[in-house]
């Protein structure tokens, strides 16, 4: 098994896969090797019927992750983006958390909530959530909050935080 680079690039990985998928479709035996080697669907097949495959560059995207140590292509893209996330500075790693869990309707933006990639930053992470209000609304840290409305209960109105939102609509979300 191969290993991902300390700075891994999603790009270049993109690429790789691409120039598996060429390979393949050229029938280069290395290529398709690491299919069988590394691709369940290609596991124990014969040149000619590993050559019949319907296979796509998400077959490629796949075999690469799983030469890296992945399960999956989708697990590869966010272990590259929480190595990219690293080596951001604090405030950058805990409005890209906010956002992973709020999404784009509460954070703004045109994308989903992603609480896998929340909870795994946090993992990697955990001293991210200390002291912050939005952190403690969105993982119920209840304590806090109730430490917060005793300091101020006008708080939990307030717009607070990168995303600028209120405690009381971050709590509820």
């Amino acid at each position: 098994m191969t290993t991902l680079p300390s700075r891994p690039d999603l790009g270049h990985l993109r690429k790789q896969a691409k120039r598996l998928l060429k390979s393949w479709r050229n029938r280069d035996p290395v290529a398709l090797q690491r299919l069988r080697d590394h691709l369940p669907v290609a596991r124990g097949k014969p040149d000619d019927a590993l050559n019949r495959l319907d296979l796509r560059l998400h077959d490629m995207q796949s075999c690469i992750a799983r030469e890296l140590g992945f399960d999956s292509w989708q697990e590869l893209k966010a272990q590259v983006e929480l190595l990219q996330l690293r080596a951001t500075d604090r405030a950058s790693r805990q409005l890209r958390w906010l956002q992973y869990v709020y999404g784009g309707e509460v954070a703004g933006g045109e994308f989903k909530p992603r609480p896998l990639a929340a909870a795994r930053l946090l993992a990697d992470e955990p001293a991210l959530a200390h002291d912050d209000i939005l952190f403690a609304c969105a993982t119920g840290d209840a304590a806090a909050l109730r430490r917060a409305i005793a300091a101020d209960p006008s708080f939990v109105n307030r717009d607070i935080g990168p995303l600028r939102i209120p405690p009381l609509i971050a709590v509820t979300h």
